[in-house]
């Protein structure tokens, strides 16, 4: 004899099947919002057009106080600090490409700076160059002079509108120079020159310490 579910068995079976269904979906999908917020944090990223440098100054907490020839500096993880010679350190951006003009500025102490000079011209024996491999010529223009203080010691900063020429001496563009001149330095005249416009240099150098003790 066959015996048959009769219909309101199976609408009660079908009911309690619903329901487990529902009450799994909300196990899953707890935890979720129905704006997309979880997934919106996961995948956001930095601005696709920002550059490493600004990007990486942004940050807070990422200097790391480190030996720039006589200074002690607060250095970013993008600056990528050269060995001192001759009495002169360079200090590059980071990621340029072998032989491209990389955005440099340069620390000169004692004899490494040019016989004579006082402080109240371009200089451009640094050895850093201009942007796109120019050469730099110093100009007759007046400069923007500031007396400083840095930790004790007087000097001055000065911003120069700089020439960049090419190979055959024709002008390309031009640039501001900044520079920090601090001739009664312990161990010797210091002279920093920066025509690459380092984004944060000026708070850095006016925070800096003498690294004399320190070597």
């Amino acid at each position: 004899m066959t015996t048959s579910t009769a219909p309101s068995t199976r609408r009660r079976a079908s009911v309690a099947l619903a329901v487990i269904a529902v009450s799994l979906s909300s196990v899953l999908l707890s935890g979720c919002t129905s704006d997309g917020t979880a997934d919106d944090a996961a995948t956001s990223t930095a601005p696709a057009d920002a550059s490493p440098s600004t990007a990486a100054g942004t940050q807070a907490g990422t200097d790391v106080r480190a030996t720039v020839g006589p200074l002690l500096l607060g250095v970013p993880d993008y600056w990528q600090v050269g060995e001192s010679a001759d009495g002169i350190t360079l200090v590059q951006a980071a990621g340029c490409s072998h032989g491209q003009a990389c955005p440099t500025f340069a620390v000169l102490q004692g004899e490494a700076i040019a016989a004579g000079f006082d402080g109240s011209q371009a200089y451009t024996q640094d050895g850093t160059g201009c942007p796109n491999g120019l050469t730099p010529q110093a100009g007759d223009g007046q400069p923007q002079v500031t007396e400083i203080v840095i930790d004790g010691v007087d000097g001055t900063l000065s911003t120069f509108e700089v020439a960049c020429a090419s190979a055959e001496g024709e002008v390309q563009l031009s640039v501001p120079q900044t520079q920090w001149s601090l001739p009664d330095a312990p161990g010797g005249a210091v002279l920093v020159v920066d025509r690459w416009s380092f984004d944060g240099l000026g708070s850095r150098i006016a925070g800096a310490a003498w690294a004399t003790g320190e070597q």
